[in-house]
């Protein structure tokens, strides 16, 4: 079974994102990673018992689905994707700037949602592997944006009219 990612937390903090075929591998994961041979053997080391450990521990399945890149309002080409958080769909999209990368000023993940930092790199990496394996479609979208905005700012001219003298 194919490893999935889930974020770790305790007490309102993230420990980070940890693979793991289940929540019960994460959290395995993480308690190595913070140093112990298993969570028994911290509980063991902290006098813990499991129900105490658990009531503060929660670990979050995280997916990225649905990455595409498009245009967003015939102005805009945006990365879209939907974020599923233990089941629960957040969908949302970052901008793709004149070079074909993300946008850092106006960042819906880092300003739109309440995503730890952990999360916020989790996607922007995804979304940047995807980005670079689109270079070509980015670009094609990128010229039909600025074409379409050159030509509804361009006017065309009739013929010159000259006011009749009197």
């Amino acid at each position: 079974m194919q490893a999935k990612y889930f974020e770790i937390t305790a007490n309102g903090h993230s420990y980070g994102l940890y693979p793991g075929v289940d929540k019960m591998d994460a959290i395995e994961n993480q308690t190595q990673d913070a140093g112990y041979k298993s969570v028994a053997e911290m509980l063991e080391m902290l006098d813990q018992t499991d129900g105490e450990f658990f009531s503060e521990v929660k670990a979050v399945e995280i997916e990225l689905n649905d990455i595409r890149v498009d245009i967003w309002e015939d102005q805009n080409v945006a990365v879209f994707f939907t974020l599923c958080l233990d089941g629960e769909k957040v969908q949302s999209l970052e901008w793709i700037d004149s070079d074909g990368n993300l946008e850092v000023v106006d960042s819906h993940v880092e300003s739109a949602h309440d995503f730890s930092g952990y999360l916020k790199d989790f996607i922007r990496d995804a979304l940047l592997k995807h980005l670079d394996a689109h270079r070509e479609e980015i670009d094609e979208l990128a010229k039909a944006v600025a074409a379409y905005l050159h030509s509804k700012t361009t006017t065309t001219k009739g013929p010159e009219v000259k006011a009749p003298v009197p």
